[in-house]
């Protein structure tokens, strides 16, 4: 299932209703459903903080080993992309865009959207998951 489905679940696990959420994050709920749907992608900022909602976090891996979380996942994925030696060239071509795209999306400090940066992270081996805060971290 797709990471907005699997956030949709929590939140009707947790026995939340859309008109709570949509009141805190400024969305109706015929939107909602179409990105728990996958008909359309919202943008990354908003998925981190939806999560957080529901007592969870955004989180990249590699392995099943956490290198970043929330927002950080966006700096994080070019750095990742130099580590792992993968050129702008290269990237362009697992991404089926230009080499300026990718440069784009790396350097333009505007909206990304949840699509962009799973289609990124996916072409590097890594994956951008809901992982639960531990009752530690919602304690404190």
């Amino acid at each position: 299932m797709h990471l907005m489905g699997q956030i949709d679940n929590r939140r009707n696990a947790l026995g939340l209703p859309k008109s709570a959420v949509t009141s805190q994050l400024g969305h109706t709920a015929h939107t909602l459903r179409s990105w728990a749907d996958g008909k359309s992608s919202p943008r990354f900022s908003f998925v981190v903080a939806y999560a957080g909602l529901l007592a969870a976090r955004i989180v990249l891996t590699r392995d099943g080993r956490e290198v970043a979380e929330g927002v950080d996942i966006i700096a994080a994925l070019p750095e990742l992309r130099r580590t792992s030696g993968v050129t702008h060239q290269q990237m362009a071509r697992r991404l089926y865009v230009s080499h300026k795209g990718v440069s784009r999306f790396e350097t333009r400090g505007g909206t990304r959207y949840l699509s962009s940066v799973e289609r990124y992270a996916s072409a590097l081996d890594l994956r951008v998951e809901l992982a639960e805060i531990a009752a530690a971290e919602v304690a404190s």
